[in-house]
C-alpha cells in the first residue's frame, strides 16, 4: 500500500505538472478578443493556428479578465523565477560549503601550528617517523611535514590527501595521549 503523499510531495507533483504544461505550451501566445458583449481568450499556438480557449461573461471584472488572460504569461514568469531561485540557492550552498571547507582548513593549519610548540605533541611526533628526538617547534614542524609527506603546512588548506593524513595523525595523537599506542 502506498504511503500518503506529504504536502511537499504534492507540491512537487503539481510543480512537475505545471512545468510539463509550460514546456508543451512554449511558443503559444494568449490574447483577449473583445467583440461586443463577448470577451474571448484566444491562443495563437506555436504551430501558427488560432484556437478559442474560453468565452468570458460580460459581467466579469477587468481584473478577473486580466488574471485569466495572463495566466500563461504568469506561468512562464513564475517558473522562470523559480528556476533562477533554484540556481541561486545551489550557488549559495556551494559557496557556503567552499567557505566552510576553507574555514575548517584554516582552523586545522592554525591548530597544528599551535600544537607544534607543545612538548607533549613533540613527544608524540618522536614516536612517528625516523629522526630521533623532537626538542623544538622547528624540529616538530620538520617531523610533521616528513610524517605527512608535505612540503608546507599550507597544503593542509589545499590538498585533500594532506588534510586527511593530518586528521588521522591528530586522531592517533588523541589515542596516544590517553595511553593507547
Amino acid at each position: 500500500m502506498n504511503a500518503p503523499l506529504t504536502d511537499r510531495d504534492r507540491q512537487k507533483a503539481k510543480l512537475a505538472r505545471l512545468t510539463d504544461i509550460a514546456d508543451r505550451l512554449a511558443g503559444d501566445v494568449w490574447h483577449v478578443d473583445a467583440d461586443g458583449d463577448k470577451i474571448r481568450i484566444v491562443t495563437r499556438r506555436s504551430t501558427g493556428e488560432d484556437a478559442l480557449l474560453l468565452t468570458i461573461n460580460s459581467d466579469a471584472l477587468h481584473d478577473e479578465i486580466e488574471i485569466i488572460a495572463s495566466a500563461l504569461d504568469h506561468l512562464f514568469l513564475f517558473l522562470g523565477l523559480r528556476s533562477r531561485a533554484v540556481e541561486t540557492v545551489q550557488e549559495l550552498r556551494a559557496e557556503i560549503e567552499r567557505l566552510k571547507r576553507k574555514t575548517d582548513s584554516d582552523d586545522l593549519t592554525r591548530t597544528v601550528s599551535i600544537m607544534l610548540s607543545w612538548r607533549i605533541f613533540q613527544r608524540f611526533l618522536e614516536t612517528r617517523g625516523a629522526g630521533g628526538p623532537v626538542r623544538s617547534k622547528a624540529e616538530a614542524d620538520t617531523r610533521l611535514k616528513s610524517v605527512l609527506n608535505i612540503s608546507s603546512k599550507t597544503l593542509l588548506n589545499t590538498d585533500d590527501r594532506a588534510r586527511q593524513a593530518c586528521l588521522k595523525l591528530l586522531s592517533d595523537y588523541d589515542i596516544w595521549k590517553r595511553g593507547g599506542r
